[in-house]
């Protein structure tokens, strides 16, 4: 399953050591390993759970098992009916009926559903790019 990046993100560098590092500058040297590694944009992610980026916003599927696992998620019942409650919520909150630990709750699940909310730019490339890596590849016929 492949997924491109569409956004800068930070992880854990794998290498990086807390226990290495503080040995390291108490014996007067300096540490060069760092704590995290940048991700870049435009990388291809080969793995079995890159549907979750592409659901969350931050990649788009690359090849059709991806495509399909998207859709399959997007598309469940309830994710649906959560998005629906959301949007309620969002309407609540346009009359300022709800609290300041009601509104921190509402923006996590936004950032959570940002690609069913239309919160994210690439929501309408990530639709297509799905439902066209879905859809079976066309055989070109051989003409005499």
């Amino acid at each position: 399953m492949k997924a491109i990046r569409t956004k800068d993100a930070l992880c854990p560098n794998p290498l990086f050591s807390h226990a290495e590092r503080k040995a390291t500058i108490a014996a007067g040297r300096t540490y060069d390993t760092s704590e995290f590694v940048t991700l870049k944009a435009g990388e291809v992610v080969d793995c079995p759970d890159c549907w979750r980026l592409v659901v969350k916003g931050v990649a788009l599927p690359d090849d059709a098992e991806c495509a399909q696992k998207v859709l399959e998620h997007l598309g469940s019942e309830g994710r649906q009916a959560i998005v629906a409650d959301i949007k309620l919520l969002q309407q609540a909150d346009k009359g300022h009926q709800l609290s300041a630990k009601d509104k921190k709750q509402l923006a996590a699940m936004e950032r959570a559903y940002a690609v069913e909310l239309g919160l994210v730019e690439s929501h309408k490339e990530l639709k297509q790019k799905a439902e066209q890596l879905a859809k079976p590849a066309e055989t070109p016929s051989e003409t005499p």
